[in-house]
């Protein structure tokens, strides 16, 4: 199969891609797009998520203050099946920029997934989810991200990566990173082509 990847992971205000084309129940996410001028408190759901075999959409949030302990989401739809079967869908990408924050829930963009047989679990591909300290320009990343070639270059003074996530750079992607800290055996993945300057690399439980 051929993977389509489009929006931005910085911005993201694209909706999602719909499953199989034959019925209404394979609706792609939606996109979300809060902008609070003082204090968003999430102790929900905001969800963006695929339906069946279609991908996430997008979750975009701007706000001067963060709280709260729910959850911010555009995952792919499951694998589902009549007489042919439809594969999962791919994560859709959520970006959460603030000031000043002391959330503590999820930010998730993760592929749906399914068997088509046991015991292999097939899924789509993870969409891209962030958490951005504007103040500190820092970008905590707890699940996956990936730094697009069209939305080069980038200057990011501190990037985290933690709790077995996943971070990939496109071929001609330019990124400068002042401190990145890969830790909880998280993964970067690397094409070779793209230009990566980093200033300070610490590796922990890796």
């Amino acid at each position: 199969t051929e993977d389509f990847v489009y929006g931005s992971a910085f911005t993201p205000k694209d909706l999602g891609s719909a499953g199989s084309f034959q019925s209404n129940y394979y609706r792609g996410g939606g996109a979300i797009w809060l902008e609070v001028e003082d204090t968003l408190t999430n102790n929900g759901v905001v969800s963006a998520n695929g339906w069946s075999n279609a991908s996430g959409g997008s979750v975009y949030v701007k706000t001067k203050n963060l709280e709260g302990e729910g959850s911010f989401n555009a995952d792919g739809g499951g694998l589902t099946s009549n007489s042919v079967f439809y594969y999962p869908g791919g994560g859709g990408r959520v970006a959460v920029h603030y000031d000043n924050s002391s959330f503590t829930g999820e930010v998730e963009a993760n592929a749906g997934c399914g068997h088509v047989g046991y015991p292999d679990l097939d899924c789509g591909e993870d969409g891209t989810a962030g958490m951005f300290d504007e103040k500190n320009n820092i970008l905590y990343v707890d699940k996956s991200w990936e730094f697009t070639s069209y939305e080069s270059p980038f200057d990011i003074n501190e990037m985290q990566v933690s709790d077995m996530a996943k971070i990939k750079f496109q071929e001609g992607a330019e990124v400068k990173i002042g401190k990145l800290t890969l830790s909880d055996f998280s993964q970067m993945i690397l094409t070779g082509e793209e230009d990566l300057y980093i200033n300070n690399f610490e590796m922990h439980d890796n």
